[in-house]
Protein backbone atom coordinates (compact mmCIF):
# COMPACT_ATOMS: atom_id res chain seq x y z
CA UNK A 1 0.00 0.00 0.00
CA UNK A 2 1.43 3.49 -0.77
CA UNK A 3 2.98 5.37 1.80
CA UNK A 4 0.27 8.60 1.71
CA UNK A 5 -2.11 5.41 2.66
CA UNK A 6 -0.85 4.72 6.07
CA UNK A 7 -2.68 7.69 7.82
CA UNK A 8 -5.98 5.23 6.98
CA UNK A 9 -8.06 4.67 10.07
CA UNK A 10 -8.26 1.44 11.51
CA UNK A 11 -11.79 1.51 13.41
CA UNK A 12 -14.61 0.85 11.16
CA UNK A 13 -16.19 4.21 13.11
CA UNK A 14 -13.80 6.18 10.95
CA UNK A 15 -14.86 4.93 7.39
CA UNK A 16 -16.18 9.08 6.34
CA UNK A 17 -12.43 9.85 7.44
CA UNK A 18 -11.09 7.72 5.10
CA UNK A 19 -13.43 8.49 2.79
CA UNK A 20 -12.44 12.11 2.73
CA UNK A 21 -8.84 10.91 2.59
CA UNK A 22 -9.61 9.14 -0.10
CA UNK A 23 -11.28 12.12 -2.00
CA UNK A 24 -8.42 14.52 -1.28
CA UNK A 25 -5.73 11.94 -2.66
CA UNK A 26 -8.26 11.80 -5.95
CA UNK A 27 -8.57 15.62 -6.12
CA UNK A 28 -4.90 15.95 -5.95
CA UNK A 29 -4.00 13.45 -8.71
CA UNK A 30 -6.20 15.14 -10.97
CA UNK A 31 -4.60 18.66 -10.50
CA UNK A 32 -1.15 16.99 -11.03
CA UNK A 33 -2.75 16.81 -14.97
CA UNK A 34 -0.54 13.57 -16.08
CA UNK A 35 -3.26 11.93 -18.47
CA UNK A 36 -0.57 9.97 -20.60
CA UNK A 37 -2.65 7.26 -21.65
CA UNK A 38 -5.76 6.77 -23.93
CA UNK A 39 -9.15 5.56 -22.42
CA UNK A 40 -11.77 4.86 -24.34
CA UNK A 41 -14.97 7.49 -23.30
CA UNK A 42 -17.27 4.38 -24.21
CA UNK A 43 -15.46 2.66 -21.31
CA UNK A 44 -15.22 5.26 -19.10
CA UNK A 45 -19.21 5.83 -19.50
CA UNK A 46 -19.36 1.64 -18.42
CA UNK A 47 -17.68 2.18 -15.45
CA UNK A 48 -19.35 5.16 -14.13
CA UNK A 49 -22.51 3.82 -14.80
CA UNK A 50 -20.91 -0.02 -13.11
CA UNK A 51 -19.90 1.84 -9.85
CA UNK A 52 -23.58 3.90 -10.10
CA UNK A 53 -25.33 0.87 -9.52
CA UNK A 54 -22.99 -0.88 -7.19
CA UNK A 55 -22.70 2.37 -4.88
CA UNK A 56 -26.67 2.20 -4.88
CA UNK A 57 -26.73 -1.68 -4.51
CA UNK A 58 -24.27 -1.36 -1.22
CA UNK A 59 -26.35 1.90 -0.21
CA UNK A 60 -26.51 1.92 3.74
CA UNK A 61 -28.96 4.45 5.42
CA UNK A 62 -26.66 5.00 8.56
CA UNK A 63 -24.46 6.31 6.17
CA UNK A 64 -26.72 8.43 4.18
CA UNK A 65 -25.26 11.85 5.54
CA UNK A 66 -21.77 10.70 4.42
CA UNK A 67 -22.83 8.98 1.04
CA UNK A 68 -24.38 12.45 0.11
CA UNK A 69 -21.07 14.00 0.99
CA UNK A 70 -19.21 11.42 -0.99
CA UNK A 71 -21.83 12.58 -3.98
CA UNK A 72 -21.25 16.10 -3.61
CA UNK A 73 -17.67 15.53 -3.34
CA UNK A 74 -17.45 14.16 -6.62
CA UNK A 75 -19.67 16.24 -8.36
CA UNK A 76 -17.06 19.22 -7.79
CA UNK A 77 -14.40 16.55 -9.02
CA UNK A 78 -16.25 15.99 -12.20
CA UNK A 79 -16.44 19.91 -12.55
CA UNK A 80 -13.22 20.87 -11.83
CA UNK A 81 -12.14 18.22 -14.32
CA UNK A 82 -14.85 19.94 -16.78
CA UNK A 83 -13.33 23.21 -16.22
CA UNK A 84 -9.67 22.20 -16.66
CA UNK A 85 -10.69 21.14 -19.87
CA UNK A 86 -9.15 17.11 -18.75
CA UNK A 87 -10.27 14.34 -20.84
CA UNK A 88 -11.66 11.07 -19.24
CA UNK A 89 -9.03 9.97 -19.10
CA UNK A 90 -7.68 11.33 -16.36
CA UNK A 91 -9.71 8.71 -14.59
CA UNK A 92 -6.67 6.07 -15.52
CA UNK A 93 -4.16 8.29 -13.46
CA UNK A 94 -5.71 7.35 -10.07
CA UNK A 95 -7.49 3.84 -11.17
CA UNK A 96 -5.06 2.31 -9.02
CA UNK A 97 -5.42 4.23 -6.39
CA UNK A 98 -8.88 4.11 -5.73
CA UNK A 99 -8.96 0.71 -6.01
CA UNK A 100 -6.22 0.80 -3.26
CA UNK A 101 -8.83 2.57 -1.09
CA UNK A 102 -11.55 1.10 -1.78
CA UNK A 103 -10.15 -2.18 -1.18
CA UNK A 104 -9.74 -1.09 2.31
CA UNK A 105 -12.81 -0.27 3.10
CA UNK A 106 -14.29 -3.29 1.83
CA UNK A 107 -11.53 -4.74 4.30
CA UNK A 108 -12.29 -2.43 7.15
CA UNK A 109 -16.11 -2.89 6.81
CA UNK A 110 -16.40 -6.79 6.24
CA UNK A 111 -17.79 -9.10 8.84
CA UNK A 112 -15.17 -10.90 10.18
CA UNK A 113 -15.12 -14.55 10.09
CA UNK A 114 -14.70 -16.55 12.91
CA UNK A 115 -12.33 -19.67 13.03
CA UNK A 116 -13.65 -22.74 14.27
Amino acid sequence: MSDRFTSLPKKKEEISQALKIAYNSTFELFKKKRTHCHWNNNTFQDLMEHLNRQAKSHFVPAMSSELETLVEDFKKLDQFLTQQNCSCCAWETVRHDILVVMDYFIRMTRPRRRHV
